[in-house]
């Protein structure tokens, strides 16, 4: 499966419960606008993306997948080594779970300002562990290795959101949140680029 194949089958299971969570947030955030001085739009709009992302990871991670193995994996970098290097198995099983958490930890690392390393890695394995877990129930494998691997992209996108931090250090929260969105409006057409 390819990169654009993959966004696609997410996105075309996904986007239901994406426009109606989008649509009732929007409607509910504009009403209290109204009332309120305090208007954050960008700090709403990383919110909103955040959730965006949540819904389809969730959707990712509760595909059907005809390539797991039988069972459990308990034994780590059993799995991580089976595949060839950079092969297409590697790159879509390895970095792909890399790849899945790294928005996870950037928005942890956005949300929690001070956490230090060790708690994004105790979040990042604890959400994790809860994926593997929900995948026993619904007919997928427990792997330990996406485990391991989630947690390396956590950390990675903790780390991203350190240099991205540091690197707006003396601008004020209002003008990083701006870049931010700026950030994920790029992403945002790059994926769709992607599809298209």
């Amino acid at each position: 499966m390819t990169i654009r194949n993959g966004i696609i089958e997410v996105l075309s299971n996904t986007w239901p419960i994406i426009t109606l969570t989008c649509v009732v947030l929007i409607i509910l955030r504009l009403i209290s606008y109204k009332n309120n001085k305090n208007r954050d739009i960008c700090g709403d709009i990383i919110s909103l993306s955040f959730l965006v992302y949540i819904l389809c990871l969730f959707q990712m991670v509760t595909l059907k997948d005809v390539n797991t193995i039988d069972g459990y994996n308990l034994i780590p970098f059993k799995e991580i080594f089976r595949y060839p290097f950079l092969s297409r198995e590697f790159i879509r099983n390895v970095i792909g779970n890399i790849l899945l958490f790294l928005p996870f930890g950037f928005y942890v690392g956005y949300y929690l300002k001070k956490a230090k390393l060790s708690l994004i890695t105790i979040i990042s394995f604890v959400t994790s562990l809860t994926i593997e877990l929900i995948q026993t129930k619904i007919g997928r494998t427990f792997d330990i290795d996406d485990i391991i691997l989630n947690i390396i992209g956590g950390i990675l996108g903790f780390l991203i959101y350190k240099v991205y931090d540091n690197l707006f250090i003396n601008l004020s929260e209002k003008v990083k949140k701006i870049i931010m969105v700026l950030f994920l409006l790029l992403l945002g057409c790059g994926i769709i680029i992607i599809i298209v």
